[in-house]
């Protein structure tokens, strides 16, 4: 009697346990530093999905990436330092129109480098890929300018909201 007692609450107690970790849910994925880790790399879609990716492909690719990052790095930090400045103005009660208007011409002037940067960039990824990539490629992108597929509040306005084409 005292074996079928035992049996009973160990079978209660790996229920119990695999109960638990059911409830908690499956473990939420990887967010990998390189090309093809994890669903998403960085804000990057992954190039996982992409068919017959190489290795090497996928080194130029984190290569060309590095690189971009390293060289926009003074550009994210004025684009920062703009949009800070432009709301502080927007603060105002009684704001000063001129500068206003200055302040929102400069960050438009490094919103734009930044697009054209970035688009210079997807080209440059591109070129390492095979026409049949490419198609795969663009699609992670929903072939929106600047590689921003879907991601809410950086639509073709910028952080302003979405252009009129996404209202």
């Amino acid at each position: 009697m005292k074996s079928t007692t035992l049996k009973a609450l160990t079978v209660l107690a790996v229920l119990a346990t695999a109960l638990s970790a059911f409830a908690q849910g499956p473990e939420p994925a990887p967010r990998g530093g390189g090309p093809g880790e994890g669903p998403r790399e960085g804000g990057q879609p992954s190039l996982a999905c992409i068919p017959d990716m190489t290795a090497e492909q996928l080194e130029t690719i984190q290569e060309l990436r590095d690189e971009f990052h390293e060289a926009n790095e003074d550009l994210r930090d004025q684009l920062r330092e703009a949009r800070e400045e432009f709301r502080e103005l927007l603060r105002d009660a009684d704001p000063d129109l001129g500068a206003v208007r200055a302040a929102k011409d400069r960050l438009d002037d490094l919103e734009t480098e930044r697009l054209l940067a970035g688009l210079e960039h997807r080209g440059e990824v591109r070129d390492v890929l095979t026409a049949e990539q490419q198609v795969f490629f663009d699609e992670l992108h929903h072939g929106r300018p600047g590689g921003r597929g879907g991601r809410p509040g950086m639509g073709a306005g910028g952080p302003e909201g979405p252009g009129p084409e996404g209202r």
